[in-house]
């Protein structure tokens, strides 16, 4: 077998493809052992037989040229050729525009933060173990909140008559602490308050609201001040710890300072990444291709038509406000393409594959957390393009993790300068960072 690519465009590949008698023969015995030829007209087995070597050859011809498809193969119409003495067709598809990647990924370098133990974030995490157990006691004088006051409150908001469900929240418990600068309406509203009141007040919708329409008008918000309740923490002591789960009060420290600084180097890795991230794709213009573009489109919209549908608009709500919105979800889908052409092509750069297994465990992961049938899922993903956009999403995220891995990083202060390795003034590298079990849980201050 033999073929030539063109790039009519940066994204997109054509293919004509030769085969050799050889091949040819093997993919007619093949289709003859599959149907008897008293079965079949002569021109019937030419055209199983082109048909076979088509399939057969073009994951093969991709492979070869290291080219990651991103759309459904197209057939050339009348390019085949199933002559007795050549056999030949043409096809296109769309692939990854060529980008200029660094050979050796290791060469490239990200900041990331030092994960320093916070001996507030700690306090805050026995605070909060605490409170999973804190006996709350209403207070029976009429009196307003005062801080130290655990209240219970219902908050509600409406616009031009209807209700945002978004802003809705039944039985919303608010602690109240001391105040050093204004405090949000809803404080505001609910220190104003004795039990069993609500109050209205008109408020500037946050800028960030899913509905373009109604960021930075006034809209109403109901507080209603169901109750005002006097807190009982419990001590932080071994009874505790034994009603939490934990056979000691060290074990209990030892799981939320683990916690603690798991979350913690999780985001350092993430701000990290998306860095890194943004350095290659600095100054560097590409073309993307229309599938990768489409994709991400739809992801944009599904996720806003998501969020329209849970404030409770209808179908043509839903439609004038995407139509809005048009502009902005191109350039988000935009930015979301061009992060997933970079990292697709560290992916063909690596030459790194999706597995059935990985698939499938991830289809699993899917059927789980929407509570569908996993076996049904799974069909429908195979027997659809879903597949395809799966391996595609998956490539993405594995190319990510072997990007992280690979290059090097500088462990930075919180000034960004980077932390000098001891007695020897060179830059620490990650490996070197706090992190772990080198860290001792901090103590607590009763």
């Amino acid at each position: 077998m033999q073929y030539l690519m063109e790039r009519p465009t940066p994204t997109l590949c054509r293919f004509r493809v030769t085969i050799d008698e050889e091949r040819r023969g093997a993919a007619r015995s093949a289709v003859m052992d599959m149907t008897p030829e008293s079965d079949l007209e002569k021109n019937d087995i030419r055209a199983a037989t082109m048909e076979w070597l088509v399939d057969d050859c073009i994951p093969e011809v991709l492979q070869q040229a290291g080219i990651l498809p991103l759309s459904p193969v197209r057939l050339l119409p009348g390019k085949e050729n199933s002559r007795q003495d050549k056999y030949s067709f043409s096809f296109e598809v769309e692939a990854l525009p060529e980008l200029d990647l660094p050979e050796d990924l290791s060469t490239l370098a990200v900041e990331v933060e030092e994960p320093l133990p916070d001996p507030r974030e700690f306090r805050h995490a026995v605070l909060q173990a605490q409170r999973s157990r804190a006996v709350l006691h209403p207070v029976e004088e009429k009196r307003l909140p005062q801080d130290g006051d655990v209240l219970r409150l219902n908050i509600s908001a409406e616009a031009d008559g209807k209700d945002l469900p978004d802003m809705r929240h039944d039985d919303f418990t608010m602690k109240l602490h001391p105040v050093t600068g204004a405090p949000s309406e809803v404080e505001a509203l609910a220190r104003s308050l004795h039990a069993g009141e609500k109050m209205q007040t008109d408020v500037p919708c946050p800028g960030n609201y899913p509905d373009p329409s109604l960021r930075g008008r006034n809209i109403t918000m109901q507080v209603e001040l169901v109750s005002i309740n006097t807190e009982v923490l419990p001590p932080f002591d071994e009874g505790l710890a034994e009603q939490l789960g934990f056979s000691s009060l060290e074990k209990l420290k030892n799981s939320i300072f683990a916690h603690i600084m798991g979350e913690k180097i999780k985001n350092i890795q993430s701000r990290a990444q998306k860095r890194l991230i943004e350095s290659l794709l600095e100054n560097r213009e590409f073309s993307i291709p229309p599938a990768i573009m489409s994709l991400n489109r739809q992801d944009c919209e599904q996720e806003l038509a998501t969020v329209f549908q849970r404030q409770g608009k209808s179908e043509e709500e839903i439609r004038r406000l995407m139509a809005d919105m048009e502009k902005e979800l191109n350039v988000q889908a935009e930015e979301r393409a061009r992060m997933q052409v970079l990292l697709l092509a560290v992916a063909e750069h690596e030459k790194l594959v999706v597995s059935r297994e990985e698939a499938d465990r991830q289809i699993l992961r899917l059927a789980e957390k929407t509570s569908k049938n996993y076996d049904k899922l799974h069909d429908a993903v195979y027997k659809s393009r879903l597949i395809d956009e799966l391996h595609l999403r998956l490539l993405a995220t594995k190319a990510l993790q072997l990007l992280y891995r690979k290059v090097g990083k500088i462990v930075v202060d919180s000034n960004s300068h980077p932390i000098p390795v001891p007695e020897t003034g060179k830059q620490r590298p990650e490996s070197t960072a706090p992190g772990g079990t080198s860290f001792s849980v901090p103590s607590i201050k009763e």
